[in-house]
């Protein structure tokens, strides 16, 4: 359970968390916020945090949160299989990094909504390999020095 909360949970919490403070407020995202009653607490944390905004790299507004919930994803897929044998885990880690990868390419080609950027796409493809990598052992396995 440790192992989801550090690898899924804190990445979800972070890429939320920018999105809360940063993003502007007519992404969909807001609409859940609303919805559960947290758009006081959005609006506090944006007053908070809204002065360090001109003290980021675009990439950690932009970028970073998908980067992040592409890692939480690949990463709750690979816990999941962990104890399924290779085979399985080969077909969970190639169609995880496969949906994270086509997530990205649909909207280039206008099929979901939102803004296609090439770093967007590296770096959820980025983000998508380091949780296999890091999560891939499976159970009486040892990682390779």
């Amino acid at each position: 359970m440790r192992t989801l909360l550090f690898h899924a949970g804190l990445p979800l919490l972070l890429g939320t968390l920018v999105y809360m403070a940063w993003r502007p407020p007519t992404l969909w995202l807001f609409v859940g916020i609303d919805a559960i009653g947290l758009s006081a607490a959005t609006d506090r944390l944006r007053q908070w945090l809204g002065p360090l905004r001109s003290a980021l790299p675009a990439w950690f507004i932009y970028t970073l949160p998908a980067a992040c919930w592409a890692y939480a994803l690949s990463a709750a897929i690979m816990i999941t299989w962990r104890d399924a044998g290779a085979r399985f885990r080969v077909i969970a880690a190639v169609g995880v990094f496969l949906l994270v990868v086509a997530s990205e390419l649909a909207q280039r080609w206008s099929a979901v909504p939102g803004i296609f950027d090439p770093r967007d796409l590296t770096l959820d493809a980025a983000a998508s390999l380091l949780a296999i990598a890091v999560l891939w052992t499976g159970p009486g396995e040892t990682r390779p020095s």
